[in-house]
């Protein structure tokens, strides 16, 4: 959780500091110098990868039989396949905050103040990862889950409605230090419904589905934004004269709708997951699961 969350928490800042003592040409600079590392990386894990690959053969055959196989074991589980669909909803929603959040926000403030924004509000997602990695979380899973979605289609609400720039970093704060929380009881969810001899197989292609979230939000937000939202919210636009008064009349309020309603939708989802049946039967396994090996480690003792 610290790792995939540490993007958000100084990066923005330091940006945005960067971006106002010698502007985008360093931030130009520093991506391209990214670029190479990379490269460099690549090529020196590939020269390890390759001394493998001449000792064990040809892996592409093999790999593509531990794909499909991967897939029929994820499809027969029906508890699986429902939490993997919630994984790839958080994804899509942290790419879609994430994508439109900017263009929002620069029509409030300048990039400096934007990414101390972002950076206090990534702050939220340390310190539950922190609290989880102490405390751990050992039961309601499915309850906590639905709470924590709720809680973030709350926060996307309030940041398209609101101005104040305060108001808004502890909406984000509020959103992101609930990301953590959901991702935790979805992994533990995950992994007691899977065969320990395939774990890696299969959290490897769950990891690769759940990501396409981002790929979907990174696809549609910026077009329907530019297209469909941010015209209606111009002065003379269609929703200028009454949802307007709510969100505002600008250039980018159109996101703030989209905000709203991406929200709306959350709060909605969170709802329909709490009354899920499938997603309590893997609850009502794993605990029962970890009730029975209570059991055997007391009998043992």
């Amino acid at each position: 959780q610290l790792a995939s969350g540490a993007k958000f928490l100084i990066s923005p800042a330091l940006a945005g500091m960067m971006m106002k003592l010698g502007g985008i040409e360093w931030i130009l600079i520093i991506d391209i110098c990214t670029f190479f590392l990379t490269l460099f990386s690549v090529l020196y894990a590939g020269q390890f990868m390759d001394k493998r690959q001449r000792l064990n053969g040809n892996k592409t055959e093999r790999f593509l039989v531990d794909f499909e196989q991967g897939w029929r074991d994820l499809a027969k589980n029906k508890g699986v396949m429902a939490l993997l669909f919630i994984a790839t909803i958080i994804t899509f929603y942290i790419g879609y905050v994430e994508t439109l959040l900017t263009p929002m926000l620069l029509e409030l403030t300048d990039s400096s103040t934007l990414g101390v924004i972002t950076s206090v509000s990534a702050v939220g997602m340390l310190i539950t990862s922190l609290l989880i990695g102490m405390k751990g979380l050992k039961k309601d899973y499915v309850k906590v889950l639905s709470s924590s979605f709720a809680i973030m289609g709350l926060m996307i609400s309030c940041v398209g409605m609101i101005t104040h720039l305060y108001l808004i970093t502890m909406a984000g704060f509020l959103f992101f230090s609930m990301v953590p929380i959901a991702n935790t009881c979805i992994d533990v969810l995950i992994r007691s419904n899977l065969e320990k001899d395939s774990q890696g197989r299969l959290w490897g292609l769950i990891s690769f589905i759940s990501q396409i979230g981002y790929i979907l939000a990174y696809t549609i937000s910026g077009p329907l934004a530019d297209y469909v939202f941010n015209p209606l919210f111009y002065e003379n636009g269609l929703l200028a004269q009454n949802i307007g008064k709510i969100v505002g009349i600008g250039e980018e309020r159109g996101i703030a709708f989209m905000m709203v309603l991406c929200g709306i939708s959350l709060f909605i989802f969170s709802i329909t997951m709490k009354k899920n049946k499938v997603i309590k039967k893997v609850e009502e396994d794993y605990l029962f699961q970890m009730k029975e090996s209570r059991k055997k480690r007391g009998t043992l003792c």
